[in-house]
């Protein structure tokens, strides 16, 4: 299968280099504090695996795919992160996003019920983006917990890329289970953009 949706539409990762500064909206970051890049995420995978962190990213969701991040500035399709080991050199550097209700059987439930703005809130911010700007991506921060599986193995095939690891294909190598969307912004511009639930209030928890 060519380009899993895991991985968001390169157009969108080329368009931004570099990281911009934690946006002040929003919940604050939990964890250690800080917002974790895709790469920062992926190079310490082993010590993040099953911790609660915040991580900011290109984000892009599908209805056919649903959603993933993707390291700012790289071709997920042919640069890996820089510097990380080299037995990882084939993962792409993208996380697949699920919310906590979608993550069960082996992976088991997450300890946490998922709070306003969450995953869907981001989503219909997404949606909203492109009717208005025709660009279907925004940076996202997102507070959620990060799982990868032991043994995970990824093979690229040209454009296809596949997997036992998370997504279309199980083509990313670790999840982000969202507890809370901080904060999302356009691409471009990097102007805040108001999260569904920002204009309705927040849901029971």
């Amino acid at each position: 299968m060519a380009r899993p949706f895991c991985i968001v539409p390169l157009s969108a990762c080329l368009l931004i280099f570099g990281s911009v500064p934690l946006l002040a909206s929003g919940s604050a970051p939990e964890g250690d504090g800080r917002a974790y890049s895709v790469c920062e995420v992926l190079k310490n995978i082993e010590k993040l695996n099953g911790q609660v962190v915040t991580v900011r990213a290109v984000f892009g969701w599908t209805l056919r795919h649903g959603g993933g991040l993707a390291q700012e500035g790289l071709d997920p399709y042919v640069q890996p992160c820089p510097g990380i080991d080299r037995s990882k050199r084939k993962w792409p550097p993208a996380l697949h996003i699920a919310s906590p209700d979608s993550i069960g059987g082996p992976d088991g439930p997450v300890s946490f019920r998922e709070q306003a703005p969450g995953y869907s809130d981001l989503i219909k911010t997404v949606q909203d983006h492109e009717r208005k700007t025709g660009r279907d991506v925004v940076i996202a921060t997102i507070t959620g917990e990060i799982r990868t599986r032991k043994h995970v193995q990824i093979q690229r095939h040209g454009d296809d890329i596949v997997g036992n690891g998370y997504g279309q294909a199980g083509a990313c190598p670790a999840v982000l289970i969202v507890k809370t969307i901080v904060a999302a912004e356009d691409p471009e511009t990097h102007r805040p953009l108001s999260l569904s639930a920002d204009q309705r209030g927040n849901r029971e928890q």
